[in-house]
């Protein structure tokens, strides 16, 4: 790949291949799904109890074995066909939110049922997301990686965060949240025939060591690799302080500062969501970038500096400016760390590596939501996001102090992906 300017449009390039684009339009349905699906589940468990812990449950009954099993699901997804899992992993998925749309429809759903079916939707979920991250190399070239994970985080912004929920309130309104969970389980449907459809094939060979060795090796690796490992640090502090005030206290300075109406509460998700996928637009144009390293860091730093001047705004307009602006540059930071990702770890660690990723930068959200209530309270929303952004910041910054932290670059012209740089660590070296 050589390192000349932009050569026009590149973001849709990937879709030329047949099985990324079955890979992607299985995905933007799943996604979709999965965003109805969201809705639906928190309005049937309001449904069922309007207190707001059993809502509480039900959600952290999904997220749980989301994080507890990731690792798994990351060293699975090296040992066994990645296709294979994400094939399993989707009918699982389908037959959960089958059998709650069933219990639904029928009226005879309970909390504890949905509590259940929830958690097993989750556990297969962590099966899932390592092997779709770590499967995009196996399908495209070394050259069409950034443009493939732009197109799948342009899906993942549109379509979970704004197309699935609006059809979410709309399904429901329609044919009901029994109705709703059916046409969840239709996506799934959709994606697996997608799934079957692709040719790709990948050979692994046996396993020399057992599972709990391949989750260690993951972690070491992730150590020796500087770059790797402070990235995957400052990601999780960006989700730690950025994703709870976003999502808890942005509404209620909306509501109580701005006295918005509910209506307006859409606009904060759209606006992240839109800015992020104007970056997964740009960002595929970048495949003259000197540095990605430097260019990811300045993406998550820009993004707190914008959330930060959040908490200095009155008026809503440029609250929702500044909010499309802080996607934008949270897009770019995540876009540039899979991609870097992607060509610097071995294929076969991939999974690994996605599932560390996954596990600490997902157990991140929880804490932020919990801990943004009560500092909201103690500091007063504006203070509080200002604070947030200005932390989220000074974690972009930390890494200038690391010495390789800045290192993390695409490999040489001709270079193929998974192929480590001089003097890099692979699993199984001493480091």
């Amino acid at each position: 790949m050589s390192n000349q300017g932009p050569r026009g449009p590149q973001l849709l390039r990937p879709l030329a291949i047949r099985d990324f684009r079955l890979l992607w339009a299985g995905q933007v349905v799943s996604l979709i799904g999965d965003g109805l699906f969201t809705v639906a589940l928190a309005w049937q468990s309001i449904e069922l109890s309007p207190r707001p812990a059993t809502l509480s449950v039900v959600l952290v009954a999904r997220s749980v074995p989301q994080l507890t099993l990731a690792l798994l699901g990351g060293a699975l997804s090296d040992r066994l066909p990645r296709r294979a899992l994400m094939l399993v992993s989707d009918l699982v998925r389908g037959a959960a939110v089958a059998a709650i749309a069933a219990l639904a429809g029928l009226g005879v759903i309970s909390v504890w049922q949905l509590v259940c079916l929830a958690a097993v939707f989750g556990a297969a979920d962590a099966l899932f997301q390592p092997a779709y991250a770590s499967i995009i190399p196996d399908i495209l070239p070394g050259d069409l990686l950034l443009e493939g994970n732009a197109l799948n985080t342009s899906a993942r912004l549109l379509a979970l965060q704004m197309a699935g929920p609006l059809l979410g309130g709309v399904a429901i309104a329609a044919i009901g949240v029994g109705g709703a969970f059916w046409a969840d389980a239709g996506s799934f449907a959709f994606s697996v025939g997608c799934l079957v459809a692709m040719r790709t094939r990948r050979t692994i060979p046996a396993p020399a060591r057992g599972i709990a060795a391949d989750i260690g090796d993951g972690l070491r690796l992730a150590y020796r690799i500087r770059w790797l490992w402070t990235s995957l640090i400052v990601s999780a502090g960006v989700n730690l302080f950025v994703l709870g005030p976003l999502t808890v206290i942005i509404p209620v300075l909306l509501r109580e500062r701005l006295h918005a109406g509910a209506g307006t509460f859409g606009l904060v998700p759209a606006a992240f969501g839109l800015g992020g996928a104007a970056a997964a637009v740009i960002v595929a144009q970048a495949s003259w970038l000197p540095r990605r390293a430097s260019a990811m860091y300045l993406g998550w730093g820009g993004s707190g500096i914008a959330f930060a001047a959040i908490g200095l705004v009155p008026r809503l307009w440029p609250i929702v400016a500044l909010i499309a602006l802080a996607g934008f540059g949270l897009a770019i930071g995540n876009l540039l760390w899979i991609t870097m990702v992607q060509h610097a770890v071995p294929n076969a660690s991939l999974g690994k590596i996605a599932s560390l990723d996954w596990l600490i930068g997902g157990s991140a959200i929880p804490l932020s939501i919990a801990a943004s209530a009560p500092l909201s309270e103690s500091l007063g929303a504006p203070a509080t996001i200002m604070l947030a952004g200005l932390l989220t910041a000074a974690c972009a910054v930390v890494p200038a102090r690391v010495p390789g932290a800045l290192d993390g670059a695409l490999p040489a012209p001709g270079q193929p992906p998974g192929q480590p740089q001089p003097g890099q660590p692979v699993p199984g070296q001493p480091g």
